[in-house]
């Protein structure tokens, strides 16, 4: 997608984040999670790939194990309005000292009204590049 600029890119530090909001509102159904990146380790991630219509790319994936899935700190956003954004480090090129990637799934919440209309979110993904 940055074309001949990749390759100076890709040469420093650099993140991906998305930036995610509602378009009606509120949601009460399918609430937005967030995982605590420093509860998640290395190994409770796997590479998954997605396919865009003109590239595939990778995204990480959280295992579900008895051995690490107790030691995730999951939050989620309640009732979040069309006003309110969420921030996510989707991934970060640095591997030492930094959260590298937050899992963010979406959730059926057992406490939800039944009958509710779907959830409308729209999502930006921000390249980062640090200098």
């Amino acid at each position: 997608m940055l074309g001949e600029e990749a390759v100076q890119v890709f040469r420093r530090r650099y993140a991906i984040v998305n930036v995610w909001r509602l378009i009606k509102a509120p949601v009460l159904d399918t609430p937005l999670a967030v995982c605590d990146a420093r509860t998640i380790d290395a190994t409770d991630l796997v590479s998954g790939e997605v396919r865009y219509p003109r590239r595939v790319g990778d995204i990480y994936l959280a295992l579900h194990s008895p051995l690490h899935s107790p030691l995730h700190r999951w939050h989620w956003f309640s009732a979040m309005d069309r006003h309110e954004a969420g921030g996510v480090k989707q991934y970060d090129s640095r591997v030492n000292g930094v959260a590298r990637c937050t899992p963010h799934p979406a959730f059926d919440h057992p406490g939800a009204p039944e009958g509710l209309p779907p959830k409308e979110s729209i999502e930006a993904r921000c390249l980062v590049v640090y200098h």
